[in-house]
């Protein structure tokens, strides 16, 4: 359900005598949120804790939406809400300009707020529609703001806004539901003051949910334009997975201005601040969206580096805020590199006859596993990237070259013959990105036995 305004803006610009007008269309639409709308609550009896950190949670999404912390003198509660938006209509080749929640309070009496606190909303996208008891603990790790209003100065009754930041607003979906959730400040900190047995202490709002509210439904107001703006960016969390040698680089488009911008990280061992020539290093990561990363490697150890973040689509361009950066680790001889990033490739292999004769042809059949970023494992001959290096205990090698040649015959399986009889030792190296792996196979080549012919006996 929606609502629908256009407005239609002119902007007019003389130059030398001609009047350039410019038609820059701008929409907004009202959505209201689906029945699964509701919160969830999170309890404990003895320990504030258990119940902030608890996985599951109790599901009411047929009555109000609450938001807050109570001690009820026997028992904490933390509330935290979810909602469900359709805003599937929204067309794809629109920019978001801005957005507002809006939350009918029917009475101050709805506010039970000792202390004030701020009213936030965080990321829904964890979230199941419709809720479910463990979307409780699925919602601890959101904390990043997407928009906040405090609960000091509500309304005596009506509509809270709360606008949505540059987050927020990169939250919201045209191809489908836009799920937002809400928590309190202090939930998210967390903080909550000593309480005492049979005292009780509340710290919680409520609002209509779309059952109990038919007529002051929780809405979310869009406006879009037909233009492109500038993008936003930051530089997320920063470095993390920091190695004496590697590193992951986080970053993040919070807003697109309404297309996906190119990004780019620079980074080096100098703050080449908001100059893209006075960077050592350029990684292109290609049009981006959302949350993004780049691992770099062959980095030296306990070295301070520098990185930031750029986007730039057809409205304009954005640096992050500020240049983060990181060191890395001191290496100690003797010690194995681990990774943080994915597990090393996995070398297998199969000789096929696994005891062969001189001369017969023996084939390698290759099962090797290889790793993503994300831990999805895959046959490592499906990358043109990795690296391939037999050594088939006969004096013969056969290696796919560094870089890898692309269209290399030691990729995947790999064939031989032997003239020498005893044991032979076959061994596969595998080099990804990250790291190598070796795996050892042994095999018996022997002379050829004689064939029989029996002739039955007159």
């Amino acid at each position: 359900m929606k609502n629908y305004k256009i407005l239609i803006l002119i902007s007019i610009s003389i130059i030398c005598g001609f009047v350039l007008s410019e038609f820059v269309f701008a929409a907004t639409e009202t959505f209201y949120s689906t029945p699964s709308d509701g919160f969830i609550v999170g309890y404990d009896q003895s320990s504030y804790t258990i119940a902030h950190n608890a996985i599951y949670g109790q599901v009411l999404n047929n009555w109000r939406i609450y938001v807050g912390q109570v001690w009820t003198g026997t028992l904490y509660q933390i509330y935290r809400a979810g909602l469900f938006f359709d805003t599937s209509s929204l067309p794809d080749d629109i920019s978001i300009q801005s957005a507002t929640l809006s939350l009918y309070y029917p009475t101050s009496e709805w506010d039970n707020s000792t202390a004030d606190f701020d009213i936030t909303i965080v990321n829904g996208l964890v979230l199941i529609e419709p809720l479910v008891s463990d979307n409780y603990g699925d919602l601890l790790n959101q904390t990043t703001s997407g928009g906040s209003r405090s609960t000091f100065g509500l309304p005596s009754s009506g509509y809270v806004d709360i606008d949505l930041n540059p987050t927020g607003l990169g939250w919201i979906s045209k191809t489908g539901t836009t799920t937002l959730a809400l928590r309190s400040s202090r939930d998210i900190i967390p903080s909550f003051p000593t309480v005492s047995p049979g005292v009780e202490y509340w710290e919680f709002v409520g609002f209509y949910d779309k059952e109990l509210g038919e007529v002051y439904p929780p809405k979310l107001t869009i406006t879009t334009s037909s233009d492109i703006f500038p993008p936003n960016v930051t530089n997320r969390d920063g470095a993390t997975n920091i190695t004496y040698s590697s590193a992951r680089l986080n970053g993040e488009v919070t807003y697109n201005g309404g297309e996906d911008p190119t990004v780019h990280i620079y980074w080096g061992d100098n703050d080449g601040v908001m100059t893209a020539g006075n960077w050592d290093h350029d990684e292109i990561l290609g049009e981006k969206g959302g949350t993004f990363y780049k691992n770099i490697i062959n980095l030296n150890p306990s070295t301070t580096y520098y990185y930031r973040v750029f986007a730039e689509n057809s409205g304009g361009l954005d640096w992050a805020d500020g240049t983060a950066s990181f060191s890395t680790t001191e290496y100690i001889p003797g010690v194995g590199f681990v990774t943080n990033f994915h597990p090393y490739p996995c070398p297998d292999f199969t000789p096929s006859p696994s005891n062969p004769n001189l001369g017969v042809e023996v084939t390698f059949l290759d099962n090797s596993k290889c790793y993503n970023d994300y831990l999805e494992e895959s046959n490592c001959s499906a990358n043109l990237n990795i690296r391939y290096q037999w050594d088939f205990g006969n004096g013969e090698v056969c290696d796919s070259g560094d870089p890898p040649v692309q269209d290399s015959s030691c990729r995947g399986n790999a064939t031989t013959s032997y003239n020498i009889m005893g044991n032979k030792t076959i061994t596969l190296t595998i080099t990804d990105d990250l790291g190598t792996c070796t795996s050892d196979e042994e095999i018996n080549v022997s002379f050829p036995l004689p064939k029989w012919n029996e002739t039955a006996p007159y």
